[in-house]
């Protein structure tokens, strides 16, 4: 289930993503929990035995859907909950740009000496903005290159290199087969020593930490063919 605004109104829909077809859609003024509720209240009516729910991290799902249909579980979308993490990833490295060494300023008048050109002042702080990418992209998708300028990249600051790190962690824990597998690999995330020092992780660690949410981001894991993302209906 998902929505879209457009034109100052909202499209509520509802898809099947296992058949592949739109189950039902209602436009309505604004998307609150009066409209969220009549949805669902529409889905209920034909008489769907609906046994997984696949949505964002809205409120408006949080108990609506089990007032509906008793014994159902939710998925949480994990693109939306990584999207979460990998901007408050961003964040911090933005943080570490800002306090980057700088090269102190030329002199004025012509050079005694001639020798290798110098570096631009904020050559640091441009080299990691061009490349802060790399530390969250997803690790099967590093190119060769793209280690080697990871490894400059840790040369400047060794925090770099603990938020590259953790990012690999946190999508090893979802590349898991079973969610029992998936809960081993965040308790071994979570109580690493390395990542609990650093500052600038903690809110990323608070978000992991919190069981409700891990628990509905790893429901697929024990379905067969159920979705761990909204993207079918949007």
């Amino acid at each position: 289930i998902d929505e879209v605004h457009d034109c100052g109104r909202a499209i509520l829909v509802a898809t099947d993503p296992v058949n592949d077809f739109t189950v039902a859609f209602m436009v309505v003024p604004k998307n609150n929990q009066r409209n969220m509720n009549r949805f669902l209240d529409l889905l209920k009516r034909r008489g769907l035995r609906i046994r997984v729910a696949v949505t964002d991290g809205s409120r408006l799902y949080k108990q609506a859907l089990f007032e509906r249909w008793n014994g159902l579980e939710h998925q949480l979308c994990l693109f939306h909950f990584l999207h979460d993490q990998m901007r408050d990833l961003l964040k911090a490295v933005r943080s570490i740009r800002k306090k980057l060494q700088v090269n102190p300023r030329r002199s004025k008048g012509r050079p005694s000496k001639r020798g290798r050109p110098r570096k631009p002042r904020r050559w640091r702080q441009d080299f990691l903005y061009d490349h802060s990418y790399l530390l969250v992209k997803h690790p099967s998708r590093l190119t060769r290159e793209e280690f080697a300028t990871l490894g400059k990249l840790f040369e400047l600051d060794p925090r770099l290199k603990t938020l590259r790190d953790f990012t690999t962690g946190l999508h090893q824990i979802f590349e898991a087969t079973s969610a029992r597998g998936a809960r081993n690999r965040r308790t071994r995330l979570l109580k690493n020593r390395r990542f609990l020092r650093e500052s600038l992780l903690a809110k990323p660690l608070k978000r992991l930490r919190d069981d409700e949410v891990f628990g509905k981001l790893v429901v697929s894991l024990s379905w067969h063919h159920v979705p761990r993302t909204s993207n079918h209906v949007e």
